[in-house]
């Protein structure tokens, strides 16, 4: 039923994006035929300052609250407000330099352009939560129709007006109604509603996230934007016209498969987070169904591109035809990898992603000038030598990593839509060779071997995709929908702090301390250590009584049978600190265990023999030196975490049950005897430089978890 639903939701996405993809297919010969590539070279040249300010307009919330249930009103509205003074800021200061804008650009045209296009910004912002609260609830379909009735409203408009003879005000129309007409819709469909509550506390846990997010987004505008801003300044608007018209159609399967594709496998990843080897499957699985589609359309398409160009939009693009061919290998492997992109997302891997992307982008802009000064195709041949040797070599191993893949595996799983594909490229050429077919004829022989390749390629891999379905049937059976009560809508919460060993708390903070625990702090031979007791404890009260509402001194505490400290009326908690860092731990619903610990030297596999099993002690002996610490640090954090959520302190044994120790295997129990290790979640972070930590929960629901640190 969950594949089922899976399924239905991404046809309905596709379905959307293949309309779109066939309008714009009909649209763009038309287009095309009324209008100039200096026209198409305008809007190219204005839209980058508009989707520069895109890229930052909802600062990667919409994404981040995907994860957070709609009941914490304060989170999503403080998050609305927040994205709505970003994103109508970002609309003014656009139409405040719309025309320096265009005088730089030596294109004073362009200025009135900017100017209508500067509404963009505020309406992507507006529809940002709108979007997560449809993705939380999986109304793929809502936001299917919502892409539909845009696109064909702004289609329309862009053709009657190019009819008319608007010129590039054609152009301008079809982006302005597109998220005009969106944003009607969006808003319409969605059930959210904003309130009038604002407070920056509520979105501590999401700024990272959003941060990592946001400037990955301008990391990928640069990386793909930057080529119509060097074109456009260095060669003008016609070149710049044919450069624009090659790209939108190379990148067209990316808009009809991977965006359709990372919506909905983004939601299915967040619930699977925690199980990489379940990750791991759904990434080769779905590259590889993409790879199916894609990859012999393109082959194909490449080698007969001149035709196409010929036919579908004239002569006057035959230039484009040369950008489009050598375009289109890349795009097609660039619709793949698209796909691991919601993976890294969900693992929270967001600084890998912006890392690379970085990387990438500063090479591309060292390269790119240079390239310019030899004409279109010395640029479109130095991003395909570059991009390729770059991903190869370094990019596609980072963002596989999280999932314990790399280059090598994603090309074995690739391997028969590689071949195929490049198969039908040269029987197609091969074919052309003997017949010399007419442009028209090109085409109907290369749409027929379309197909054909399709077909072998399935009837090739029948077996692995029917052993894929009941596959893809397994893992989304096990990850409920996030609106459905997945607990990965409510992330458990883990705070970090310093503790000051030279200084004790405030007397205000300390004043909210309990008789029994100033009585306990007195009892600390060393200021060092009474000190940091009163520090942590204090914070422990004032965390505890804001997630309440609470005065921190009104807090009621109780033990269990063991001494584990309770909360009285909740929520659960563990604290714990080492050295001159303290942590604690916070979930509304589920008991948990939390361990932090300072990395320092052992002294001999004695300490390790006393406290871990004979298994743990093997695994630990394949370490030495800094990694021999590192691992034994983080078994003992693991197995700390697991004692005290177990909450029965020292009468369990140590050696009765077993963990994962080395970086690269999730962290999880692997036997607990007695009890079903499998029923156990544990995750392990780094609170701090030289510090290891772990949490453990007894819970068969996905979990995520934010962590909050603070000075």
């Amino acid at each position: 039923m969950a594949l089922r639903k899976f399924a239905f939701n991404v046809a309905s996405l596709t379905l959307a994006r293949g309309l779109q993809t066939v309008a714009s297919i009909v649209a763009i010969p038309i287009l095309a035929r009324f209008l100039q590539p200096s026209e198409f070279g305008l809007i190219a040249l204005a839209m980058p300052f508009i989707l520069f300010c895109m890229a930052i307009g909802d600062a990667g919330l919409g994404q981040s609250l995907v994860r957070v249930n709609q009941s914490e009103t304060v989170v999503w509205s403080s998050a609305f407000w927040l994205i709505m003074a970003l994103s109508g800021g970002l609309s003014l200061f656009v139409l405040a330099l719309a025309w320096p804008y265009a005088i730089a650009f030596e294109h004073p045209e362009v200025a009135p352009i900017v100017a209508v296009l500067a509404i963009s910004p505020f309406l992507q912002g507006l529809t940002a939560l709108p979007v997560a609260e449809l993705q939380q609830r999986e109304r793929f379909q809502l936001l299917a129709a919502t892409e539909v009735i845009a696109s064909f409203a702004a289609l329309v408009s862009a053709l009657v007006l190019a009819a008319t003879g608007a010129g590039v005000w054609a152009l301008v129309s079809q982006a302005t109604l597109y998220w005009v007409v969106k944003a009607i819709a969006i808003l319409f469909a969605s059930s959210f509603r904003p309130k009038l509550q604002f407070a920056v506390s509520a979105l501590e846990g999401h700024f990272t996230f959003s941060r990592d997010s946001a400037i990955g987004n301008l990391v990928a505008f640069f990386n793909r934007q930057i080529d119509p801003l060097v074109i456009g300044r260095m060669m003008g608007a016609t070149p710049l016209g044919l450069y624009s018209m090659a790209n939108r159609l190379a990148i067209l399967p990316a808009q009809l498969l991977a965006a359709p594709a990372q919506n909905t496998l983004y939601v299915k990843m967040v619930a699977l987070r925690h199980d990489i080897a379940a990750l791991r499957d759904l990434v080769l699985i779905s590259s590889l169904a993409v790879a199916i589609l894609v990859f012999p359309p393109m082959a194909i398409a490449s080698v007969s591109s001149h035709s196409f160009f010929v036919v579908f939009l004239s002569e006057k693009w035959a230039e484009a035809a040369i950008l489009f061919a050598i375009l289109a290998p890349v795009a097609a492997i660039q619709v793949v990898s698209t796909i691991w992109t919601p993976m890294l997302l969900a693992t929270e891997n967001t600084t890998l992603r912006l890392r690379i992307g970085i990387e990438m982008t500063v090479m591309w802009l060292a390269i790119l000038p240079f390239a310019a000064m030899y004409g279109l195709l010395a640029v479109v041949i130095a991003y395909v030598v570059s991009y390729t040797a770059f991903s190869l070599l370094r990019s596609y191993n980072k963002f596989l990593s999280p999932v314990q893949l790399n280059v090598i595996d994603m090309t074995r799983s690739l391997a028969a839509p590689l071949l195929v594909s490049t198969g039908a490229a040269l029987v197609h050429l091969g074919a052309m060779w003997a017949l010399r077919l007419p442009p028209l004829g090109e085409v109907a022989l290369a749409l027929a071997e379309m197909v054909l390749a399709l077909a072998l390629l399935v009837l090739v891999c029948r077996k692995t995709l029917r052993a894929h379905v009941g596959q893809l049937r397994a893992l989304f059976s096990a990850a409920p929908p996030l609106a459905e009560g997945a607990r990965v809508a409510s992330p458990i919460k883990i705070y970090v702090w310093p503790l000051d060993p030279t200084a004790p708390a405030a007397a205000g903070e300390l004043a909210s301390l309990s008789e029994k625990e100033a009585a306990r702090m007195a009892r600390f031979v060393f200021d060092k250590d009474r000190f940091r007791f009163g520090q942590s404890h204090a914070r422990l009260r004032a965390l505890l009584g804001a997630h309440l509402g609470v005065a921190p001194a009104d807090l009621r505490f109780a033990e269990n049978a063991h001494g584990k400290p309770l909360l009285v009326g909740g929520p659960f908690f563990n604290l714990s600190h080492s050295h001159n860092l303290a942590a604690l731990a916070m979930s509304d619903d589920l008991d948990l265990g939390l361990d932090i610990e300072h990395v320092r030297a052992i002294e001999g596999p004695q300490i390790a023999r006393r406290f871990f099993s004979p298994q743990e002690c093997s695994a630990l002996n394949a370490y030495e030196g800094e990694n021999y610490e590192n691992a034994f640090y983080r078994c003992w954090t693991r197995k700390e975490a697991y004692v005290k959520a177990q909450g029965e302190g020292l009468g369990i044994p140590l050696d009765s049950f077993d963990v994962t120790l080395d970086a690269e295997t999730p962290p999880r129990l692997l036997r607990i005897d007695g009890d079903d290790a499998s029923a156990w979640k544990m995750w392990a972070f780094s609170p701090a430089p030289n510090y290891q930590g772990a949490v453990a929960l007894r819970t068969a629901e996905a979990i995520s978890f934010e962590v909050i640190t603070s000075a």
